[in-house]
Order: structure tokens, then C-alpha cells, then sequence
């Protein structure tokens, strides 16, 4: 029997989101932007905005305390 040198996870969707995961985020006033959850808990995220472009006034780095409804995809 032949059996694989490497094993892949599947590909399916996470059901929830944690500490370290890339997320996309809505701002104040519907803006969008890509983010990195450092921290949570039951009904907030802290996130680190990322991205190739963030909307103004925010820039790439700045820190945010959101509500987890404000997390739209991960």
C-alpha cells in the first residue's frame, strides 16, 4: 500500500474566528478594511489593521477594540 509523503487539510471553512487569523472588518461610516485579531473575548476583538490599503483616517497598524459583528469574513 502507498501512502502519502505529506497530508493536506481540507479546505473547508472555519466556522469561527481566533487570535492571529486575518479578518475583514467594517469601520465607522461602512468602510472595509483587513485586520489581525490580537486578542477576544465573548463580545469584543481587538484588531491590528493590515492590508496592501486601509481606508482614511485609519492607517495600516492602528489598533481597534470592534464588536464581533463587526468581523464580516475570515
Amino acid at each position: 500500500m502507498i501512502s502519502p509523503l505529506v497530508q493536506l487539510q481540507s479546505n473547508s471553512p472555519k466556522r469561527s474566528f481566533g487570535v492571529g487569523d486575518l479578518v475583514t472588518v467594517t469601520l465607522l461610516g461602512g468602510r472595509v478594511s483587513g485586520a489581525r485579531i490580537t486578542r477576544q473575548d465573548a463580545h469584543n476583538v481587538w484588531v491590528k489593521l493590515a492590508g496592501l490599503t486601509v481606508p482614511q483616517p485609519y492607517e495600516i497598524g492602528d489598533r481597534l477594540v470592534l464588536d464581533h459583528s463587526q468581523v464580516v469574513d475570515w
